[in-house]
């Protein structure tokens, strides 16, 4: 058995400022090696530099224990807003680069624009802001969702016990 490295947060002490989380739930890598952190008890997702000893909030957010997070194909953050009963959306903006020096290089097969921002304003994708339930239309405490290649979404709508899959363009 290896042991373990914090790249992170701080062991044993959750809290709110940048180099710290409280309770954490998802990690997604880029290709080019920055983290995306949700980070649930502080309701926000962080951008983590590879190395660095503290975070940037990318996204903050009305949520409610969100628990699960990835990017679609158009690379717009999917969080499960699990206590909310809904999956949202924030949409990718690619911003100009302002710089009069030369940008640095980036990986090839980063699908990830190097001035990538989040809109702090997001849309519903499944289930309704803080209305639960079994319908076809509703959720009851989604975990985590996953995208298939058409971008049909499927949603592990725990509470409910079932995996529920809503239509691309629905």
């Amino acid at each position: 058995v290896t042991s373990g490295i914090t790249v992170a947060g701080t062991t044993g002490i959750s809290g709110p400022w940048s180099y710290q989380l409280n309770s954490p739930t998802s990690v997604m890598l880029d290709p080019t090696g920055f983290m995306y952190i949700l980070d649930s008890g502080n309701a926000r997702i962080l951008k983590w530099w590879p190395g660095a000893l503290y975070g940037t909030t990318i996204l903050t957010g009305s949520f409610s224990t969100p628990l699960g997070m990835q990017l679609d194909r158009a690379n717009n953050l999917v969080v499960a807003d699990t206590n909310n009963h809904r999956i949202v959306s924030f949409g990718l903006l690619c911003l100009s680069a302002t710089t009069t020096t030369a940008p640095p290089p980036s990986s090839a097969t980063s699908q990830i624009c190097t001035t990538a921002v989040w809109n702090q304003v997001f849309s519903t994708l499944a289930g309704s802001s803080g209305n639960r339930g079994s319908s076809t239309t509703l959720l009851y405490n989604p975990s985590d969702m996953k995208f298939d290649s058409y971008q049909n979404l499927y949603v592990v709508d725990t509470a409910n016990h079932r995996i529920q899959k809503f239509n691309s363009g629905n």
